[in-house]
């Protein structure tokens, strides 16, 4: 189905924003790559103390041992043990579709999630708790919501930016689908000279 598009693309006949490799960098497991603990030995001291630092712990989904905390442990045992600590994500899914949270589901729904999971496109992710932010409830106040930041950039820099909010610091997956609210806002080009 892609072909027609890819020949009108290559004609000059449609003009595509993004090309379709771009999916490789918002695919989750393209981040979990960059935290399996085969792979670190590909990166230096500062390299991997950036990723430690910006990247929560994640792994794709295998009945392997891993390292936590320093142990090595079952993965899903471990998940399985701190599922209230836990997401599951699908690869290449976008707005929330296929998340599971640990804490938002039962044992018994999450065992049954993490079976699926097994071998399949999914990362075992852990849990970041959310730290509200003093920000504007559309409706003129100010309220305690927990903000997800979304940032453009652009060959020349900064190009603005996409929030998605909710008051519900519980919700698990923040997307319009749980009621969080969306707002974005962009910097133009600069206008002509004393334009």
């Amino acid at each position: 189905m892609l072909d027609p598009v890819i020949r009108a693309h290559e004609s000059g006949r449609v003009h595509l924003f993004t090309g379709f490799d771009t999916e490789l960098y918002g695919s989750k497991g393209s981040l979990s790559l960059l935290a399996e603990e085969s792979y670190r030995g590909a990166f230096d001291a500062e390299e991997l103390a950036f990723v430690d630092r910006f990247l929560p712990w994640s792994r794709a989904v295998r009945r392997r041992e891993v390292h936590f905390a320093g142990t090595a442990v079952d993965l899903l045992d471990l998940a399985r043990a701190q599922r209230c600590d836990f997401v599951l994500k699908p690869n290449l899914l976008h707005g929330g579709i296929g998340i599971v949270c640990g804490w938002t589901v039962t044992d018994a729904q999450w065992a049954a999630a993490l079976e699926e999971a097994v071998d399949g496109p999914y990362v075992l992710q852990r849990r970041v708790r959310a730290t509200t932010e003093t920000f504007l409830d559309g409706h003129g106040s100010t309220g305690e919501f927990v903000l997800n930041w979304g940032v453009f950039l652009a060959a020349d820099g900064y190009a603005g930016s996409i929030v998605r909010g909710t008051d519900d610091a519980d919700v698990g997956v923040l997307s319009m689908g749980t009621g969080a609210r969306v707002g974005c806002c962009f910097v133009p080009e600069p206008g002509p000279a004393g334009g």
